[in-house]
């Protein structure tokens, strides 16, 4: 290997180590010497998904009610007010305290959210994912794929 190509992993592994790991995911078991210390920095009960409607809907039907689920639609209230899916809460994305309401969240529920379609509940995954949460799902195009599926809402 020529000198320029080591150099460059090299200052690839070492800025590697020294980021955030408290937010690492693997997308492949990671073999070899390395093993050990890639996967100590995973936190094996941390779950970050992004769903189909249909899949996100099976997740809502076994969990709404739950003392341990949250459903959050992050549009606006006037938006929520067109229409939402059942039981969720809306926390409005544009909001001043947007931030703070969702750092005021429990850390440890279950969270599916979602948006129109999937721009702002996929930003909103990604900054609970910086607070500490550790099981958040996305629904995939949001409420636009949502109704397209023929999934119901109400309001």
């Amino acid at each position: 290997m020529n000198r320029t190509v080591v150099g460059l992993l090299l200052v690839v592994v070492v800025g590697a180590g020294c980021g955030d790991t408290g937010t690492a995911v693997l997308d492949a078991p990671v073999e070899g010497p390395a093993a050990d210390t890639v996967t100590s920095l995973v936190l094996p009960e941390a779950s970050f998904a992004l769903a189909s409607p249909q899949q996100a809907a099976v997740i809502i039907d076994d969990s709404l009610g739950s003392s341990n689920f949250v459903l959050l639609d992050v549009r606006t209230p006037e938006e929520y007010s067109e229409g939402h899916i059942s039981g969720s809460e809306n926390v409005d994305f544009y909001a001043s305290e947007f931030t703070d309401s969702i750092a005021a969240l429990d850390r440890d529920k279950e969270y599916v959210v979602y948006c129109r379609s999937g721009n702002r509940s996929g930003q909103t995954l990604e900054l609970m994912r910086q607070l500490g949460f550790t099981n958040v799902t996305d629904i995939a195009g949001g409420i636009v794929e949502w109704q397209a599926a023929g999934l119901p809402l109400e309001g």
